[in-house]
């Protein structure tokens, strides 16, 4: 079961619908080391939308070069 879940770990959760998200929960509740693994990428996420906004709001550019 949980190598067919991997699709659930790569994306985000906000994308996922309600089936989805159930399924998820249920994998992160029976395996330990994936679920601390999930929330590291989830905060990794988070970071760098983080850093990506306020540089937006510093200099006008969320780290992409634009041409």
């Amino acid at each position: 079961m949980l190598k067919m879940a991997r699709w659930s770990f790569l994306a985000n959760e906000d994308k996922m619908n309600f089936k989805e998200k159930v399924a998820l929960q249920d994998i992160l509740a029976e395996h330990e080391n994936q679920a601390i693994c999930y929330s590291m990428k989830e905060e990794m996420i988070a970071l760098y939308e983080f850093r990506s906004y306020t540089r937006l709001l510093r200099d006008g550019s969320a780290g992409l070069k634009l041409h």
